[in-house]
């Protein structure tokens, strides 16, 4: 009875010492950013995405799933059959992004990155290939920009997924991470407006993505959250997405009855018409309602004291997203969020990494020890250390 219970006893510690020990082996890679300063969009010019738009549009989600993995991984429906419901709910393009897998000889290829207790996920467009590296358990936000880095070193178009979702990005978060082009802010697992507005609010631009994120037909109608971009062709889509010339519809029935027919601005005025069904029009001015009319065609002023301007149009039926319009220095002219980058913070990322591989090497040092002390004597035999023992450097002492 004794041999099975030590028995065990040397698997369990095996295999949890293994698994801590893969865990930290990623964090002793963690590299410490400092973030640049940005200020409040500022200047007496604007940029608005919807100035001058083609005639045609075309919709889009980019965040879906299928079975994979042998079903390891949480989707219901192949290929096919999401492909083809998409298609049946009038999608033109929709991109199936299952984990660390963008699906091969896709125009648009696109797949989601992380596997960590936070769901502090992204998504990768158009990689050069998939990033497997990830911080599994906890991640601060160097942590986070630094999985964008890596991301961004693939030639992704990188989205911040579903931010709210475990809070595994704060709004804090938002007003310091850089590199990404889009923020997912609907779907039916984000509801992530104040998290984009955090990032607005500091001058750091990226543009919204709403999706779907359906794990399946029965469990999340898939074609329910998307986006309408206004180009003209699949090659120009990823494009006019990058300037902003899209906007987003997240359906509470089957229906969408709003879209986005004109939004200009002349002088201090925003012009627009999102469609006669609309309830309500809201102004979100630096974060928060700073007007709004009823139905979905009017005019409103742009506060002189924001920094940005969006539009919330809600009917029976869906929500209309819009992109902001932003002020500038120079008319026509904005920075992305992408252009900036972070600076290595030398030193302290040498002093971290040195923390977890010491960390490493103390867990390490502890288990082998764990594990010949565990080579206790039988009735039959005196305990004797394995062999092995001796190749890392130390004599075990024997007993008689």
């Amino acid at each position: 009875m004794f041999r099975p219970l030590l028995l065990s006893a040397k698997i369990l510690l095996t295999v949890l010492s293994a698994l801590v020990l893969f865990i930290l082996s990623f964090y002793c890679q963690t590299t410490l950013y400092s973030f640049p300063e940005t200020g409040r969009f500022s200047g007496n010019a604007f940029y608005n995405p919807y100035r001058h738009l083609p005639g045609r549009t075309l919709t889009a989600n980019f965040h879906a799933h299928t079975s994979a993995y042998a079903g390891a991984t949480n989707g219901d429906n192949s290929l096919e059959e999401m492909k083809d419901f998409y298609r049946e709910r009038g999608i033109d393009v929709a991109g199936i992004s299952n984990y660390f897998q963008a699906t091969p000889g896709e125009e648009l290829r696109v797949y989601e990155h992380g596997i960590n207790l936070s769901k502090t996920h992204k998504l990768a467009i158009n990689p050069s290939g998939e990033l497997y590296f990830d911080y599994p358990v906890y991640q601060n936000t160097s942590q986070k920009q630094d999985i964008i880095s890596r991301l961004r070193k693939k030639d992704a178009l990188v989205v911040v997924a579903h931010p709210n979702m475990r809070n595994g990005h704060t709004p804090e978060d938002m007003t310091r991470l850089v590199e990404y082009h889009f923020t997912e802010i609907r779907s039916y697992y984000a509801y992530a407006e104040k998290y984009w507005d955090a990032a607005l609010q500091s001058g750091r631009l990226s543009w919204l993505m709403v999706n779907d994120d359906s794990h399946g037909i029965r469990k999340q109608l898939p074609g329910r959250f998307y986006n309408v971009v206004f180009s003209s062709s699949e090659d120009s889509l990823l494009p006019a997405m990058m300037a902003g010339q899209h906007y987003g519809i997240a359906q509470k029935t089957d229906t969408t009855d709003l879209e986005l027919h004109y939004l200009n601005l002349q002088e201090d005025t925003l012009y627009f018409d999102l469609g006669e069904n609309a309830r309500v029009t809201r102004l979100i001015a630096d974060g928060v309602t700073a007007d709004s009319l009823t139905g979905g065609k009017g005019s409103l002023i742009f506060p002189p004291n924001a920094s940005y301007v969006r539009l919330v149009a809600e009917s029976p039926h869906c929500h209309l997203y819009t992109n902001p319009v932003i002020r500038t220095p120079q008319a026509g002219h904005f920075e992305p969020v992408a252009a900036l980058s972070p600076v290595i913070r030398v030193w302290p990322t040498l002093g971290i990494r040195l923390l977890f591989i010491t960390l490493f090497a103390l867990i390490l040092t502890a288990t082998l020890s764990l594990w010949l002390r565990l080579n206790l004597p039988t009735r039959n035999r005196p305990a004797r250390m394995p062999d092995w023992g001796t190749y890392f450097g130390f004599q075990a002492n024997r007993r008689a």
